[in-house]
């Protein structure tokens, strides 16, 4: 069942008040952070409004992802198994959205895709943690999985 979310644009009166409110709601799906990752990720996403400031994004586009990924989840597989280029598949050991069960199938058809899998994260990596970014570049490196 998914789960109606609030499309309301979120308003604050200060730059802070938004990083907190986006630390808040994206602790879970981002996982652990230093304050300075967190200011970076707010950095795209809090954004100015008139006198105001507002999260740059839209949550009608998360309700339709997990509408889509609910109706057309067996089908995918012919797609995947379709796919022939080396892939890179990140995954958040708390992702509510990808199981961990698919994500190590997927590793097993298809492109048999290289996982990469995060403690603390939800279903989204930010990329911003050493850590995961070392694991794109690894990937990307001549010679690596991917390249």
């Amino acid at each position: 069942l998914v789960k109606k979310l609030d499309a309301r644009p979120k308003r604050f009166e200060t730059f802070e008040a938004g990083l907190a409110h986006l630390r808040d709601v994206s602790a879970a799906t981002f996982g652990p952070h230093t304050p300075e990752q967190w200011r970076l990720l707010a950095e795209h996403v809090v954004v100015p409004c008139d006198d105001h400031w507002v999260m740059h994004d839209d949550p009608a586009i998360i309700q339709s992802a997990l509408q889509a990924v609910q109706q057309l989840a067996p089908p995918l597989w012919a797609v995947w198994d379709q796919i022939r280029c080396p892939t890179l598949l990140l995954r958040g050991a708390e992702s509510s959205l990808l199981d961990a069960e698919v994500a190590e199938e997927m590793t097993h058809r298809g492109p048999q895709a290289v996982l990469r899998t995060y403690a603390g994260v939800g279903h989204a990596p930010s990329l911003i943690p050493a850590e995961q970014v070392e694991d794109v570049r690894q990937f990307l490196r001549p010679g690596g999985a991917g390249g």
